[in-house]
């Protein structure tokens, strides 16, 4: 399996966020969930707070897949047959 990319690379996500948006037949793209947000940055209005949460949501599945693909570059460097994901 090969890690590979950047999911903060805001052409990278732009560009899925509008396939996705086109292939469910709309004219416009998804919201890019990359934001650095703080409470304090937005409003109590719900959709508002759902951006700050998605965006830490977000930073922790980069997160996963950051340090996934660490490992794997490690267990392979060192010939070692990393394990098998299977999502």
């Amino acid at each position: 399996m090969m890690f590979a990319g950047d999911l903060h690379d805001k052409s990278f996500l732009a560009h899925v966020g509008e396939e996705y948006g086109s292939g469910l037949g709309r004219d416009f793209g998804l919201r890019d969930m990359d934001e650095d947000l703080k409470i304090s940055d937005v409003s109590a209005e719900s959709h508002d707070l759902s951006r700050v949460f998605s965006g830490a949501i977000y930073d922790i599945l980069v997160h996963i897949f950051e340090i996934t693909r660490q490992v794997h570059t490690t267990l392979t460097l060192h010939h070692c047959h990393p394990p098998t994901l299977h999502f």
